[in-house]
């Protein structure tokens, strides 16, 4: 991967890197050891970034590139299968790529102590800003998203006076989960694996 250092005194973020996604069409599923926790775009100053509402550091803000997430998102609309063979922070990455598709400015949050969500996703529509604050589980078929994922992203959403959550999963919800999230309408909303792929498709071309 193309790592370059910005460190300099016009940038005083502390061991601020920017990354380059490669075009390789693996290159990030076979290492994500160098996937910083702290991302910015080549040239932007420290005063743009943006930051992280859980920890109070600089998050991450993606700067894709259009060609290798267009392939892969049209491969897995095609093949969702092959989701469950990427790691689970590229599994993040992709769903902060969905979310930047449908307008929305995101960030990934650190991989360790990320406050309770994995995508920080804002936009301002004329009723003002929104804030929604994502979960991703990338989990096997046969292990199922419980009410206590649910109940606790609920919880976050008000620590954080955020608009909204959204929990997008590879698997599927327990019925108490969606009990939970139906009662909460307005707070949570859920992705199975199901609504994952149509979501996808969306943003593939595919019907």
């Amino acid at each position: 991967m193309a790592l370059t250092n910005l460190r300099s005194k016009s940038h005083k973020v502390p061991d601020t890197i920017a990354y380059d996604v490669p075009e390789e069409p693996n290159a990030i599923a076979d290492d994500t050891s160098g996937v910083p926790d702290v991302v910015v775009e080549k040239g932007l100053e420290a005063a743009d970034m943006n930051v992280d509402v859980a920890t109070g550091r600089p998050g991450m803000i993606i700067v894709p590139s259009s060609d290798y997430w267009g392939e892969r998102i049209r491969a897995f609309a095609e093949h969702p299968e092959n989701l469950y063979s990427f790691g689970p922070r590229e599994f993040e990455a992709l769903i902060a790529e969905l979310l930047r598709r449908e307008g929305m400015i995101v960030r990934l949050t650190p991989a360790t102590r990320d406050g309770g969500f994995d995508i920080y996703a804002t936009t301002t529509s004329a009723c003002g800003p929104y804030l929604c604050l994502v979960e991703c589980k990338r989990y096997a078929k046969e292990h199922p998203v419980g009410v206590d994922t649910v109940r606790s992203l609920c919880g976050t959403v008000a620590h954080n006076s955020a608009s909204n959550g959204l929990i997008v999963t590879t698997s599927r919800f327990t019925s108490d989960a969606l009990y939970f999230a139906n009662m909460n309408q307005y707070r949570i909303a859920l992705k199975d694996f199901e609504r994952l792929i149509a979501w996808l498709r969306t943003h593939s071309g595919s019907k």
